[in-house]
Formats: structure tokens, C-alpha cells, sequence
């Protein structure tokens, strides 16, 4: 356990590192007890922010916490005790958070992303990630799983705009139990976007899968979304839960600081 601990303290320090901001200690407690502490500038800033979730604790030493890296202190901290999840879907967590350390190119963190969401439900058989482009007010493919790239790359979703618009405008994680709610809520989707959503369908049996059951959840950092991942069941037997929809709500949490974080570093890459 000592690993996770450390690797949870190496994604903070990352992220701090990502927003510009200097960790010159940090510690993690359990009811008191020191469970991980790195000393990271010596004889840098003294100033203390506690951060406490349930019974963990997370001291930083540095100049006074952002809000933004207060939330994600506030994320990694709750992968220990996670409310909902049960131990299955913590150790998932966690597992997540240990691999998303490990990338800080955008590419790369947004692949193993889809890696995860499509491991984790028996019943998925597609998944997306799309982006908002602020330019563009439109919600971008990035990633996908199952769907065909060269046809769904094309899709640009405006807020309210299908399942994923809506879930963009709402803010809100989406569950949709069988396939005529998955069908009524595409049914704002644009002519042109249709059609690329029907060409980027997988066949089976010359015949075009539908989907039967659907989850969409939004890629929060703090009260901003900056993205939406979709997931999708073609499975006549066996549709996503709420159970599904909590856990992948949990898993959407990690990945939003970690696709915030791999974009601020990609960003830095260009300038450099």
C-alpha cells in the first residue's frame, strides 16, 4: 500500500507542477498517522494547507493552495475511500490513478482512458472521449473504441446536441437504461453529424448495431467541463447500472485532472 501512497503523491506533485505551482513538502495522515511524507524543497516555503477528506489527511507546504489543485488533492484523497464504489471498483481506482501518473502526454493519457472504461463494464462495446473547443463551441472526438475513427472524427456536437451535448450542458452524468431513451435522446443530433454517427457504427451481420443502453459523463474541473465520455452497450442482454454510471463518474473525476494536466503539458512542449 506504501506504493500507492507514493504514487498518489507523485500525481499531486505533478499537477502542482503542471499549474506552476511549488509543493515544498507534502505528507499524507491516516487518523494521525504519517502514512507518506517527501520533503521536495529544502528550507522552502513553511506555510501549512491541510486538506482532509473522511479520515485521510494531506498537508502541503508551499504558498496557499490553489482551488484547482485543492479539488484534485480532494480527488486523489478520496480514491482511498471512495463513497459508492465498492472494493472492486477502488482497486480500479486506484490502478487508474498509478497509470495516469505514468503519462503526462495528452495522446497517451486519453488512451488509456478509453483502455479503462472499456475494461471495466462487462457490457461496453464502444467508448468516446470528446473534447470542447472553445473556438469551435463544439465537442470534438479526440479517442475512441469501437467505433469506426475515420467516420466519428468528423462529429461536432454543440451543447445540448445529442447525448454527449447534453450531458456538456447539464453538467451532469447520464444514464440511459434501454434503446429507445438512447435513440430519443439523439434525436437532436444534426443531420450531418447523423450521418457520420451512422457510418462510424460497427456492423454485424450486414446490418448496423444499435445501441441498447448508453452512459455519458462529463470531464468536471471544478465547476468548468471540459470534455465528455460516452460509453455504449450493442448487447441485447445486459444494460449498464447505476451502479455502472457511479463508478464511471469516479473514473471521469481522475480523468479530467489528468487530461487538464496532460494538456497544460503539451501546451508547454509547443511553446518550448
Amino acid at each position: 500500500m506504501s506504493k500507492t501512497y507514493q504514487l498518489l503523491t507523485k500525481s499531486i506533485i505533478q499537477y502542482a507542477d503542471a499549474i506552476s505551482f511549488t509543493i515544498t513538502e507534502i505528507t499524507l495522515i491516516h487518523k494521525e498517522k504519517v502514512l507518506y511524507k517527501k520533503e521536495l524543497v529544502k528550507n522552502g516555503s513553511t506555510t501549512v494547507s491541510t486538506i482532509t477528506r473522511d479520515s485521510f489527511t494531506m498537508e502541503v507546504k508551499g504558498e496557499k493552495v490553489p482551488p484547482l489543485l485543492k479539488s484534485f488533492i480532494e480527488q486523489q484523497i478520496q480514491l482511498l475511500s471512495p463513497p459508492e464504489i465498492d472494493y472492486k471498483g477502488k482497486d480500479l481506482l486506484l490502478n487508474l490513478s498509478r497509470t495516469l501518473a505514468l503519462y503526462q502526454r495528452l495522446d497517451d493519457v486519453l488512451l488509456r482512458i478509453m483502455d479503462m472504461a472499456m475494461d471495466v463494464f462487462p457490457v461496453s462495446d464502444s467508448c468516446s472521449l470528446y473534447i470542447y473547443d472553445e473556438k469551435a463551441d463544439a465537442l470534438i472526438p479526440r479517442v475512441t473504441r469501437g467505433f469506426n475513427w475515420e467516420d466519428l472524427q468528423n462529429i461536432r456536437f454543440k451543447p445540448g446536441e445529442s447525448l454527449t451535448g447534453l450531458t456538456f450542458q447539464t453538467k451532469h452524468p447520464q444514464i440511459f437504461h434501454h434503446s429507445d431513451e438512447v435513440y430519443e435522446g439523439m434525436s437532436s443530433m444534426s443531420e450531418q453529424n447523423w450521418k457520420h454517427f451512422y457510418a462510424s457504427t460497427p456492423d454485424k451481420d450486414g446490418e448496423k448495431v444499435k445501441a441498447q443502453s448508453a452512459m455519458c459523463c462529463p470531464l468536471m474541473i471544478q465547476e468548468d467541463c471540459i470534455g465528455v465520455v460516452s460509453v455504449n452497450s450493442f448487447r441485447q442482454v445486459g444494460h449498464f447500472t447505476d451502479e455502472d454510471l457511479d463508478l464511471l463518474k469516479a473514473i471521469c473525476n481522475q480523468a479530467a485532472f489528468a487530461v487538464h494536466r496532460a494538456s497544460l503539458f503539451t501546451e508547454l512542449e509547443n511553446q518550448a
